[in-house]
């Protein structure tokens, strides 16, 4: 029995971001062989994850926005178009460190609008009984990403040399904006090999939309959202100090050689697939 159109959909979705994640894994993972290719120190490579964090902050609110009022699918495809080429040119950055922070300030500035765009387009596309399971599918290829990553980017460092990373991981993104192009629409009614009885059970099944204008502050406010955007801080804090450093650490604080660091950082993020997966499940039966 073929899969339903909307299956496949977040299927796409979660191979995106798992490409996404790679972009940004890439570099930790190849961070001991360009400080000594480039000479530079940790603190300068502090500076460079800071500025991929500056961009990546900055467009989460109107990535969002562009994608309820444009449509999530170009949206997505340009934030992809442009991680993809900034991702490439990083290894220009070793030409000035000036230019390595404008680099990854502009990688994370095009990544930011990504999982915005993920959530504007699963509203539009999945009923309300199975939304949670298809967020969290969308997104389990941050875990899946970096934890194929760590061994790819280090087979690809000491094989080749660092900037192949950036190349390699740059045209999987143009690979799958080829197929993200050709297959996905930004409403079910939209999509041509969509059928009636599944468009059916979709908007049968969505959440209902209110036609009257809610203030964002007002949204803001909610105490729900307060609670939930602090435990976001905390975990991401975590999150980042163990994809940007972990690498690094392993190598430099504990003398692992880059394939052994490799081969251990998948460790955590192997197992954090599950736990996100489970949670969508247990957010769906519990509705």
């Amino acid at each position: 029995m073929a899969w339903p159109v909307r299956h496949k959909l977040v299927g796409l979705l979660a191979v995106g971001s798992a490409i996404n994640y790679a972009d940004r894994v890439n570099i930790s993972v190849a961070a001991p062989t360009m400080m000594a290719a480039l000479g530079w120190d940790a603190a300068r490579f502090g500076l460079i994850f800071s500025a991929f964090l500056a961009g990546y902050g900055l467009l989460q609110i109107p990535g969002g926005i562009l994608a309820d009022r444009w449509g999530a699918k170009f949206v997505i495809a340009w934030a992809c178009v442009g991680f993809s080429l900034f991702t490439a040119l990083t290894p220009l950055g070793g030409i000035a460190f000036s230019l390595m922070l404008a680099l990854r300030f502009s990688v994370g500035l095009f990544e930011s609008v990504t999982f915005p765009a993920y959530a504007s387009l699963n509203s539009r596309w999945i009923p309300r009984a199975e939304f949670s399971r298809a967020q969290t599918l969308s997104l389990s290829g941050v875990y899946i990403g970096q934890t194929l990553s760590y061994p790819i980017t280090t087979w690809l460092v000491l094989m080749f040399s660092w900037p192949m990373t950036f190349y390699f991981n740059a045209a999987l993104g143009a690979l799958w904006l080829v197929v993200w192009l050709a297959y996905a629409a930004n409403t079910p009614a939209a999509h041509p090999k969509m059928t009636a009885e599944e468009l059916h059970h979709i908007e049968a099944g969505l959440s209902p939309r209110s036609d009257t204008p809610t203030s964002f502050w007002s949204i803001l406010k909610q105490p729900p959202v307060l609670f939930l955007s602090l435990a976001y801080l905390c975990l991401v804090y975590g999150l980042w100090m163990i994809v940007f450093w972990m690498p690094t650490y392993m190598v430099t604080g504990r003398g692992f050689s880059v394939q052994a660091a490799g081969s251990t950082c998948r460790a955590p993020t192997f197992a954090s697939v599950y736990g996100p997966l489970i949670a969508g499940s247990l957010s769906d039966t519990t509705l």
